[in-house]
C-alpha cells in the first residue's frame, strides 16, 4: 500500500519562486543565498515530478491551491518594498500600499496554471474534507490556525499519512492523527 503524502501550501509557493529564480535568474548568486532555506521544497517536488515510484501518492487540496495566490501576492509585494528601500521593520505597517502592476498578477496567475498543468497527474487534487471537531480540537487545543487546520482535517479525512509542511512551528505541534513532516524528511523517504 502506498503512503499518502499531502503537500502544504507553502511547499508548492517556494517551489513556484524558485522555479522562476532558476528560469529568470540563475547566476544572482546573492538572490540563490538570500533563498536557500526554502531549496528543499523544490527539491521535493522535482523530484515528485520525475518519480515513478508507487510506494508515494501526493495530494493537497483546492484550499491549498487558492492560498498560492494569496502567498505569491505577498511575495511580490516584499521585493517590491525591498526594491524601493522600506526597511524591514515597516513592511508588516505598509505592505497594503504596494499593489501589484497588472502584469505582476498575470506572472502570478500563470505561475499557479503552469504548476497545476505540470503536477496534474503527479499530485491528487481533493476537495476539501472537513471534520469540524477535528478543526476545533486543532484551533483550540492546538493553537493552529484556520486554514491549516482545515488542510490537516482534509489530509486526515483523505486517509493521509504525512503532512509535508515547511511550517517548523507546526511540524513541533507532534499530532497523533497524522505526522507532520518536512520537504527533507519526504524526499529523503523518497530516495530510499
Amino acid at each position: 500500500m502506498a503512503s499518502k503524502i499531502f503537500i502544504d501550501t507553502n511547499i508548492i509557493v517556494h517551489y513556484i519562486i524558485l522555479k522562476k529564480i532558476k528560469e529568470t535568474e540563475r547566476d544572482n548568486k546573492e538572490l540563490w543565498k538570500e533563498y536557500r532555506r526554502i531549496e528543499p521544497s523544490y527539491q521535493l517536488l522535482s523530484l515528485i515530478l520525475k518519480n515513478n515510484n508507487d510506494s508515494f501518492e501526493f495530494y493537497t487540496s483546492h484550499l491549498a491551491i487558492t492560498e498560492i495566490a494569496n502567498a505569491l501576492h505577498d511575495e511580490y509585494r516584499c521585493r517590491r518594498m525591498r526594491r524601493d528601500g522600506i526597511p524591514l521593520s515597516s513592511w508588516v505597517r505598509l505592505k497594503h500600499r504596494f499593489n501589484l502592476e497588472k502584469e505582476d498578477a498575470d506572472e502570478i496567475l500563470s505561475e499557479i496554471v503552469k504548476f497545476i498543468e505540470s503536477f496534474r497527474i503527479k499530485i491528487i487534487l481533493l476537495e476539501e474534507k472537513y471534520t469540524f471537531s477535528l478543526i476545533y480540537k486543532f484551533i483550540l487545543e492546538k493553537q493552529i490556525g484556520t486554514q491549516d487546520s482545515i488542510l490537516l482535517s482534509t489530509a486526515i479525512n483523505s486517509k493521509c499519512s504525512h503532512f509535508a509542511t515547511q511550517d517548523k512551528e507546526l511540524r513541533k505541534k507532534k499530532l497523533k492523527e497524522i505526522k507532520v513532516v518536512s520537504a527533507d524528511e519526504i524526499r529523503d523517504e523518497i530516495v530510499k
